[in-house]
């Protein structure tokens, strides 16, 4: 066989067996006419090398298998195309519809299923050229449509099924509608609030994540610095922005101040109070993660390094208030009494709403619990022992200064 041939017309013989491998060295072929023989296996695996292949007839065989999307990519010069009554099944390729140059398609009396395609050829063909498929359908003439509503949702067992759910969701509903109404005209019902919050819904958070956040704990990130240790801006993978508390652990009374200001926050939520993110504690290192509040302290903005940033007196009244309710909160409704001891413009900070937030617990005393549950006072007292009340700038309750030139 001539590797130069053009055209291959074996046609009406008793040929049999799968396509010779002869086949694939015909590299410059334009027809190929197989057709009324007794050929089997599949069609493709010699055929895709025809790059120039523009009429292939394959009708009237015993081919079998399904027809390869990979068909479109190789035989894309192909203007007839012919493998009526074969065995062939699956689904019609899509992308026959991307063979610009095909003309003529038959496909019919085969064992295809599922939607023909609607683009390319098939926008031109008819029915005829996919008759004896009954499991094909689409929107061509003559072809069944495959819209259509399964007969299960007309049948009795829909309805009932249907009906059976339709009850229970009612009853459930209306258990839940009265449950609902007892609990509003009845809050002693109502189940308490745990004393102390689950440890487990704090993230875990390592000391290396902290030092990449805050580029080594670099002093370009430092937002201010106390007794106790030193804040730090940083950044979080995730792109939250976080304030970052180390303590200074050479400082006497830092690792007690880390150890109340966890056993405060842990226990205390309230919009006016700042919340905790987690913590690290190590050895040699012990830091608090917290939020970070955009536009600082209370003091920077009573007392700004520009004249541009002034507090008016309509958030001068809104940050007391914020701060009287957190205050109010530690003292009659936290599940721990809390006394702050440290409560100073320095330690109010603002978020991107100016709402006031009160923080910096380190040397807060835990008074009591509420309602009598939880830890005893006796063990929260025991966490204030020998701690300062109160830094620079606080003034206790029931103090004043006398201001010059007053009375």
């Amino acid at each position: 066989m001539s590797q130069n041939a053009i055209f291959l017309n074996l046609s009406h013989n008793h040929l049999q067996g799968p396509l010779p491998p002869e086949l694939s060295n015909l590299k410059t072929i334009k027809e190929i006419n197989l057709s009324h023989n007794n050929l089997t296996g599949t069609i493709f695996p010699k055929i895709t090398s025809y790059m120039d292949l523009a009429v292939l007839d394959l009708s009237n065989n015993s081919f079998q298998g399904q027809l390869p999307e990979y068909l479109t990519t190789m035989l894309t010069n192909l203007v007839t195309f012919d493998v009526s009554n074969n065995s062939l099944s699956g689904n019609i390729p899509t992308g026959l519809s991307k063979i610009q140059t095909l003309k003529h398609l038959n496909l019919s009396y085969n064992n295809f299923a599922g939607t023909v395609p609607t683009r390319g050829i098939f926008y031109l063909v008819t029915s005829l050229s996919f008759l004896g498929n009954p499991n094909l359908c689409g929107n061509i003439s003559g072809l069944r449509s495959c819209s259509h509503k399964p007969k299960f949702f007309h049948s009795t067992v829909y309805l009932v099924v249907f009906s059976i759910g339709m009850s229970i969701s009612l009853f459930l509903t209306t258990i839940y509608c009265i449950i609902l109404w007892r609990r509003k005209t009845n809050p002693s019902a109502q189940p308490r609030a745990k004393s102390q919050p689950n440890l487990t819904n704090f993230p875990r958070i390592t000391y290396k994540e902290l030092s990449d956040a805050t580029n080594g704990f670099d002093d370009n990130r430092l937002l201010g610095s106390g007794g106790y240790g030193r804040v730090y801006k940083g950044m979080l993978k995730t792109g939250t922005e976080i304030a970052v508390k180390v303590l200074q652990l050479q400082t006497g009374n830092s690792t007690k101040s880390f150890n109340r200001e966890c056993q405060v926050l842990k226990r205390i939520r309230h919009r006016n109070l700042i919340r905790i993110i987690t913590a690290c504690s190590l050895p040699d290192f012990k830091a608090i993660v917290l939020p970070f509040m955009a536009n600082g302290s209370l003091e920077s903005c009573l007392y700004p390094d520009s004249p541009d940033v002034v507090l008016n007196l309509v958030q001068r009244v809104n940050i007391c208030s914020d701060i009287a309710e957190g205050m109010a909160y530690l003292h009659h409704h936290s599940p721990v009494k809390v006394i702050h001891c440290d409560l100073k413009p320095s330690n109010v900070l603002l978020n991107d709403e100016m709402t006031a937030l009160v923080s910096d617990f380190g040397i807060a005393k835990l008074v009591a619990t509420v309602g009598g549950g939880g830890a005893s006072s006796e063990n929260l007292g025991n966490f204030t022992a020998d701690m300062v009340c109160g830094s620079i700038g606080y003034i206790a309750p029931g103090m004043y200064v006398r201001v010059s030139g007053a009375p």
